[in-house]
């Protein structure tokens, strides 16, 4: 049901404002709320990753090729992240436990991404489109939250950057 919720807010509150269509080229902009999944394969984590929210805004350029078909390019800016839940011990090199609890944190990644997409549209008082093909990113910032950690375990900082531990380039389909 959340998820129903979420997908029904994104269209309802997804702005897209757009040229005249009928034209060759059609020049956008658009933003709307995320909901972001982050895949992990390693297999003991893989139970405390949660999904999370952010969001996208973007400036596009599409060529009609024919009514039905369409290429389009965006310069985007999308937050990506995730929420971890885990139940850490924290232990010293000698493995003496130091202390245990729940902690909970927040990865937010920012990026700026250019993606080329083909677009099919179908119907015709209403029109649904499909888009498919890759997308180059570059993550301008990372950053882990601690929003929930035991009282018995001191962390000095609270948040802190991941910028530079992350590769800065992504690409994708």
């Amino acid at each position: 049901m959340k998820h129903l919720l979420f997908f029904t807010t994104v269209i309802l509150v997804s702005l897209n404002a757009l040229a005249q269509d009928s034209s060759k080229f059609v020049l956008g902009i658009q933003g709307s709320p995320d909901l972001v999944f982050l895949r992990i394969n390693y297999e003991p984590t893989k139970s405390y990753i949660k999904s999370s929210f952010g969001f996208s805004a973007a400036a596009s350029i599409r060529y009609n090729l024919t009514k039905r078909f369409s290429l389009i390019t965006e310069l985007s800016f999308e937050q990506k992240g995730t929420v971890f839940k885990e139940n850490i011990i924290l232990t010293d090199s000698n493995n003496i436990v130091l202390g245990s609890g729940i902690f909970r944190s927040k990865e937010l990644l920012n990026y700026f991404t250019v993606p080329i997409l083909f677009r099919l549209t179908l119907g015709n008082r209403i029109k649904y489109y499909v888009n498919a093909g890759p997308y180059l990113g570059y993550l301008l910032s990372g950053k882990i939250i601690i929003t929930e950690s035991p009282s018995s375990i001191p962390i000095a900082e609270k948040s802190y950057s991941t910028t530079n531990q992350l590769n800065r380039f992504d690409i994708g389909a």
